[in-house]
């Protein structure tokens, strides 16, 4: 009798120690492979800052009861529609596939518009589980693009696909989480373009060159005695005008196709060019009338005095100079940025 009440102690105490060791063991993590495949890039907007991406997300798992088309939450679309998905029972496990149709926000880098490159990125992740239960693994094998499906004038740069453990600054009002905010595993597709740009350029941009290209004709009567002499002043204001109206039906074009940013870009630069040369024409025309009917065509330049055609080639020298300089400087820039 006594040896059997401490049997069934003994067998008590391991039946006690086993359910603990049963409760202390962490639960093991879910390891999702995910992979993606972008069929269709199309609808670049750059005013409304997104693009449309219609993309085939495939999820390679052992658990039956994991229904990614449920769960699966992209995360920078501002909206998305699973068009179709469907399920196939493998022998090591389950493999799912979901065809989806999604407005992503972009974050376009303008600097160089239109010779940039920009990325279109896709961010994935599960909307319940966070890092303590789950893991997305990236398939680098046999994620990529359609480079087929590409929008017209774009080229093909570069693909990467990588997992990243994301913290948020929030309990998003989880009393569970007492505090600490979770840790998400997200994937990160990105797609990077580059623009074959020398065509729009010149398209969006020729209004500027004209404009450019009247004030410096402006410019070149006010350096020539003969030609000024016989051109009226009146006709040359006009012409200074005329650019001046052609670089605001510019700029109003090119307000309709950009986002608004608050660094200094290319398309900034040039029209700045524009208005300078504008001004320039203009104040060389009428300083150089005024310096004919009052000093007699001579008057003092930076401390210089000479006849004030030679001025206005002078100052045309220095213009023209300067801008050579800060283009080169500006070209160069844009080489060294250059992934």
């Amino acid at each position: 009798m006594k040896w059997m009440t401490m049997i069934k102690t003994c067998v008590f105490l391991m039946v006690c120690i086993l359910c603990l060791q049963s409760e202390a063991s962490p639960k093991a993590k879910k390891q999702l492979n995910m992979g993606l495949y972008a069929a269709e890039l199309y609808n670049i907007d750059f005013l409304k800052e997104q693009y449309e991406l219609q993309f085939w997300l495939w999820v390679v798992h052992d658990d039956p009861e994991y229904e990614p088309w449920q769960r699966v939450d992209l995360i920078n679309a501002e909206s998305y529609t699973l068009l179709d998905y469907y399920r196939k029972t493998l022998d090591s496990g389950v493999y799912d596939a979901m065809k989806f149709n999604a407005v992503f926000h972009g974050d376009w880098d303008i600097t160089y518009f239109p010779f940039d490159h920009q990325k279109f990125v896709v961010e994935i992740e599960d909307n319940q589980e966070s890092t303590k239960s789950l893991h997305l693994m990236s398939d680098h094998q046999s994620s990529g693009v359609n480079s087929k499906k590409l929008p017209h004038g774009w080229s093909l740069k570069d693909t990467k696909i990588e997992t990243i453990d994301y913290a948020y600054t929030t309990t998003f009002g989880d009393p569970s989480l007492k505090g600490v905010s979770p840790v998400y595993s997200r994937i990160v597709f990105e797609i990077e373009l580059v623009r074959d740009g020398l065509r729009l350029f010149f398209t969006l941009f020729i209004g500027f060159f004209i404009s450019i290209l009247l004030t410096f004709l402006v410019g070149v009567v006010n350096c020539s005695e003969r030609i000024s002499s016989i051109v009226d002043v009146s006709e040359l204001t006009n012409i200074s005008i005329g650019a001046l109206f052609t670089a605001v039906a510019s700029i109003i074009t090119l307000s309709n196709m950009l986002p608004y940013t608050t660094n200094l870009v290319l398309s900034d630069i040039i029209q700045l060019v524009t208005f300078l040369n504008v001004v320039i024409a203009i104040w060389m025309t009428f300083r150089t009338r005024y310096i004919i009917s009052e000093y007699k065509g001579v008057d003092t330049l930076l401390g210089f005095k000479m006849n004030v055609y030679r001025q206005n080639l002078f100052v045309m020298s220095v213009w023209v100079i300067i801008l050579a300089a800060f283009f080169t400087s500006e070209y160069m820039n844009y080489i060294e940025a250059q992934p």
